[in-house]
């Protein structure tokens, strides 16, 4: 850094200078999951609302079930319809408010930004897991968001529904009407140990039968497996039911 100023915590990771970009925390709440609103075979999701956020990036913090985002701020989740979560909505814009109370560290960038506020929470990523991983933090509260969607599709067996019953196809007879068996998750994590650990895990999404045609335009649909970057995020002491600005 040719300039300004750096802010470093306890354990010696850099905090906040004024070339950073950081996300703060706008707002905090809780809800309870719905039917699901996307996909067919997950039993609940929720969405959370960032009408006038920039860029946000959602945590969501519930114990005990997996959860998985579907796009945008839309969350596919294992558990019940009914159960509570609590979100943080973090979000970076082109400069902060002012300092609201009489005391506090703000740092401007060179173009008179404010990048850095002490009244409000910047966002603390811990860990960025990819496929299997485990990670615990002990004392801390944590939260999970996806830095990007990720999951699988595997195709599984072609049956013909000519006869009026599914038979698995040969292959070389014509069918009239094909229909392929679709097995689709969604990567996304789960909570434990009173929100101290986090495991990567998939969440069942779009697991249906395909209906694809006649057997002479008939083209296999390409699995794929796309990697999830899972945010592990520090939300202690952050409050919950607050919209900082």
């Amino acid at each position: 850094m040719a300039y300004g100023i750096e802010i470093y915590a306890s354990d010696g990771t850099l905090q906040a200078n004024s070339e950073m970009i950081c996300w703060f925390c706008r707002k905090t709440g809780t809800g309870t999951t719905v039917s699901r609103v996307v996909g067919n075979s997950s039993p609940s999701s929720l969405t959370v609302d960032v009408t006038g956020m920039t860029n946000p990036i959602v945590a969501i913090k519930m114990g005990g079930y997996n959860v998985a985002k579907a796009g945008g701020s839309t969350y596919v989740t294992s558990a019940p319809i009914g159960t509570s979560y609590t979100y943080y909505i973090f979000d970076y814009a082109a400069s902060l408010p002012a300092n609201a109370g009489a005391y506090g560290i703000e740092i401007l960038n060179a173009s008179g930004q404010r990048v850095f506020n002490s009244n409000f929470f910047p966002m603390q990523v811990l860990n960025m897991l990819t496929g299997s991983a485990t990670v615990t933090h002990t004392g801390k509260t944590l939260a999970i968001a996806n830095a990007s969607m990720g999951g699988y599709a595997i195709r599984g067996d072609v049956y013909c529904y000519d006869t009026g019953g599914p038979e698995i196809w040969d292959g070389f007879s014509y069918c009239s009407s094909l229909r392929i068996i679709n097995d689709c998750d969604l990567y996304g994590g789960i909570l434990s140990n009173s929100f101290q650990t986090v495991d990567t895990s998939g969440v069942s999404f779009d697991d249906v039968v395909i209906t694809v045609g006649d057997s002479s335009s008939y083209n296999v649909p390409p699995d794929w497996d796309t990697p999830s970057k899972l945010l592990v995020i520090d939300v202690t002491n952050i409050p919950v039911g607050v919209t900082f600005y």
